[in-house]
């Protein structure tokens, strides 16, 4: 079976696809070094019993998965 050739502009598109997925890791990634600190102060050191601290879980676990999962 042949390869398939991608037109030069194609293969931009996708290669500009790829880099801005990295970033966007990248900038999760950074976002949540930058908030660990008060991650830990305010959500876990309090009681986990709060629907505060399970929507927390919800919301920062969704935000890696859906990234990942691509």
């Amino acid at each position: 079976m042949q390869a398939m050739v991608l037109p030069l502009s194609v293969r931009g598109a996708l290669d500009m696809g790829k880099r801005s997925r990295i970033a966007a890791i990248a900038l999760l990634v950074y976002d949540h070094l930058l908030s660990l600190g008060l991650e830990v102060d305010l959500i876990w050191k309090e009681k986990k019993t709060r629907s505060g601290f399970g929507l927390y879980i919800f919301v920062s676990i969704d935000a890696f998965v859906v990234e990942f999962d691509n």
